[in-house]
């Protein structure tokens, strides 16, 4: 006898997706998701049509590129390859990304097939039982030193610029492999001048303009700071006032909060920069918790999202913060909450990628509104999966890479993540063959796997059964059943009973018993019994869709611990 699952067949989603760009719907349903089939969604998703990924965010997935969380520094392939605590992203052309290995005091790349390779650096001594040493030294690229690097850019010509912030100036690899130290004389400091005359305080990201122009966030000094063609360094907006005492008889200069007139806005560790398609500066101001906008022809200042108060922020210790009050709300940009958003990116579309990396998400602001693109809000961790499930731990960059995939330095999990769309085996809607086509046969896919049945699924009463025993043996569910329709079946401490014709169910889970009402009661088929696939999904936590084109049913795991074994490219986290 053959146990099967029950799907509905109205040619969308099983579960409710109504996100859609520009909404405040969040994504974060971990523990209130709830089945839905009348708000299905057609099928349009970036497994067939990549414009479509923002309206339907259970198509994209959390995994794992490169880094195996350890921390440790070691070339080679993705799943052996070690970082640091890299907090530094660049897309290439190829598909490649640049790393700045912050506390490696090196510049990685990993490639699409996943080699992890050192670009530039290298430390004073390393061992078995100390933390690597940068150094402030220019010449070839293997012998050069930086001191905790973290954002980059290229020019025009390809030569790559680098904010050496903790050696407090900007770097210059160009295409001949060689070092040199473009901006910043090594010393703590703020003042203007020519190259390496001038000083910053730990400048932490930097953007190049088509005419040769840099423009960095100098981070400690809270000011945006201009670097013309020929290598002059200026300071773009206010200079805060604020003295806070941080700790008992410990003070420093804190940033500050204003928006308008260029000249006279100020900024709170502005630690992320992009140049949108207008020329206008985009910035993470990170101690105010907001993503702030710099119209440079206008020289005008205004914040894009964030609403975070600055009450505190009275110019002089003790009564004073040095940070605005950090929090996480999705919705309207003006009302939408932060906590130290430090790395930003740019979607072709305009939109903007923030990493949140005190709320431990990844946020997207678009057209006035912000929503959370993946990772739990408060909450740190470590775990691959579908994208409103899966955990980061304070992720401090981004990068957009050329098809659309989001990559992610997380940072404290020593490793580099990508939220990307899910995608079909292959095979499961044939080459050439048009979407809607009505087959015989219904498909049964699990994460990336499309599973082969000896028992065909059927379609009844608008809905369609799979066979249990090929998914508990995909699975590994243990099933027993009887002639007399009793069902039982497990999966770890978990038991389930039912019978056939009855909506009741018994759940045994650790010596408590609970029951259960079903909303479609299993029953005997042409010598089938069959049972609601809803209801393994939310008792299993399986995430669950129908694909009308495809004529398939596709079951992923939420978390992705067991991805490896059932068709994916990215090992499971170590």
């Amino acid at each position: 006898m053959t146990i099967l699952l029950a799907v509905s067949v109205l040619g969308m989603s099983i579960e409710s997706t109504g996100y859609a760009l520009g909404a405040t719907t969040d994504l974060n349903q971990r523990s209130t998701a709830k089945w839905d089939d009348k708000s299905m969604e057609r099928f349009e998703t970036p497994a067939v049509n990549w414009k479509w990924w923002k309206t339907g965010p259970q198509w994209y997935e959390v995994v794992h590129w490169a880094g195996t969380g350890v921390s440790g520094w070691k070339d080679g392939l993705k799943g052996e390859a070690e970082f640091r605590f890299p907090t530094g992203l660049m897309a290439e052309p190829d598909g490649s990304l640049l790393i700045a290995d912050t506390r490696n005091h090196r510049l990685r790349k990993v490639n699409e097939g996943g080699q992890v390779r050192t670009v530039a650096g290298t430390v004073a001594h390393t061992s078995a039982d100390t933390i690597p040493k940068g150094g402030l030294r220019d010449g070839g690229a293997s012998q050069a030193m930086f001191n905790e690097p973290v954002g980059m850019a290229k020019d025009k010509a390809g030569n790559l610029y680098i904010a050496d912030s903790a050696n407090h100036v900007i770097r210059k690899l160009d295409r001949d492999g060689r070092v040199t130290t473009a901006a910043g004389d090594g010393v703590a400091g703020w003042r203007d001048g020519s190259g390496t005359s001038a000083r910053f305080n730990q400048p932490r990201s930097i953007v190049a303009a088509n005419d040769g122009t840099l423009y960095v966030a100098d981070t400690l000094n809270h000011v945006i700071r201009r670097i013309d063609p020929k290598g002059n360094v200026s300071t773009l907006n206010a200079r805060s006032e604020r003295i806070v005492e941080y700790s008992p008889g410990a003070v420093a200069a804190a940033g500050d909060y204003l928006d308008g007139a260029l000249a006279q806005a100020r900024f709170n560790e502005p630690s992320s920069l992009v140049m949108n398609a207008d020329g206008q500066l985009i910035v993470a101001d990170t101690g105010n918790h907001r993503i702030r906008l710099i119209d440079v022809a206008k020289q005008s200042v205004t914040t894009l999202a964030g609403n975070s108060s600055t009450a505190n922020y009275s110019k002089h210790f003790p009564n004073a913060s040095l940070y605005a009050a950090g929090g996480y709300r999705d919705g309207k940009a003006s009302e939408a909450l932060f906590n130290g958003p430090t790395g930003i990116a740019l979607t072709d579309e305009g939109g903007v990628v923030v990493a949140d990396r005190w709320n431990h998400e990844i946020r997207y602001v678009y057209k006035g509104s912000v929503c959370t693109l993946s990772g739990q809000a408060e909450q740190s961790g470590d775990a691959d999966g579908v994208a409103s499930f899966a955990e980061f731990h304070e992720p401090a960059a981004v990068a957009v890479l050329p098809n659309g995939t989001i990559a992610v330095a997380d940072a404290f999990n020593n490793a580099i993540r990508l939220i990307r769309r899910y995608e079909l085996p292959q095979g499961v809607i044939p080459s050439g063959r048009e979407l809607g086509v009505k087959d015989k046969d219904i498909q049964l896919v699990y994460n990336r796997r499309l599973i082969k049945t000896d028992a065909a699924p059927v379609i009844q009463n608008g809905r369609t059964f799979l066979p249990l025993r090929v998914v508990a043996d995909t699975l590994g569910y243990k099933t027993e059943w009887s002639a007399d329709g009793q069902v039982r079946f497990s999966f770890g401490e978990i038991e389930f009973e039912m019978k056939a014709g009855s909506k009741q169910a018994v759940r045994r889970e650790h010596g408590t018993v609970s029951e259960l009402q079903l909303q479609d009661a299993p029953f005997v088929h042409e010598g089938h019994i069959v049972v609601p696939v809803r209801f393994v999904a939310e008792q299993f936590g399986f995430h669950v869709q129908w694909i009308t084109e495809a004529r398939a049913v596709v079951i992923r795991d939420q978390i992705y611990v067991r991805y490896a074994a059932t068709g994916s490219h990215f090992p499971p986290r170590r």
